[in-house]
């Protein structure tokens, strides 16, 4: 199931569990993907934040998850098991990698499943912070157009050293034949 997975998504997912685990909870619940996400602190979703959500607020949404959240009785230790909802956020996860035509799933469609597929402390953790479905799309559209921009004026510098350097080869060979 996680193949398609970035690493970063994956490193999301690690955080996660280990949250879970920090707080002795006996299973991986979307406010510990949540938590991987803002811990994780560079992928695409947390960038997506930072530009929903003032750069302070990032540490509130963590400090708010982790309020809400109440300690375990048990420690765990070792790789949780996912809960039901968890696993409906995986499958929202894919699908929304699937709607925004993507080949891979990376954070971004972590934090726009979550958005969807709420649990109790995310529901109000977003409803606290105004974080919507449609702030995220929109913020991950800007985020791809000046990805997709960077790429294509990569590739037209390239385009232009490829003709550059066929056209300097062209002349010595005028010049030399």
């Amino acid at each position: 199931m996680f193949e398609r997975f970035t690493d970063r998504a994956r490193k999301v997912l690690a955080l996660a569990n280990q949250s879970a685990t920090l707080f002795n909870h006996s299973k991986i619940e979307p406010e510990h993907i949540l938590l991987g996400i803002v811990r994780e602190g560079s992928g695409v979703a947390v960038n997506i934040l930072k530009k929903i959500v003032d750069i302070n607020i990032i540490r509130n949404i963590r400090a708010k998850t982790e309020k809400l959240m109440e300690m375990g009785k048990e420690y765990w230790e070792a790789k949780l098991p996912h809960s039901e909802k968890t696993k409906q956020v995986f499958a929202e996860t894919i699908e929304q990698a699937r709607n925004l035509n993507d080949n891979y799933v990376g954070s971004e469609h972590l934090l726009l499943a979550l958005c969807v597929v709420r649990s109790d402390i995310t529901n109000e953790v977003f409803d606290t912070f105004e974080i919507t479905t449609e702030k995220i799309l929109e913020e991950n559209a800007r985020f791809k157009k000046a990805k997709n921009i960077q790429i294509e004026d990569f590739h037209s510098k390239e385009v232009a050293k490829q003709v550059q350097s066929l056209t300097w080869r062209m002349n010595m060979e005028d010049e030399y034949c």
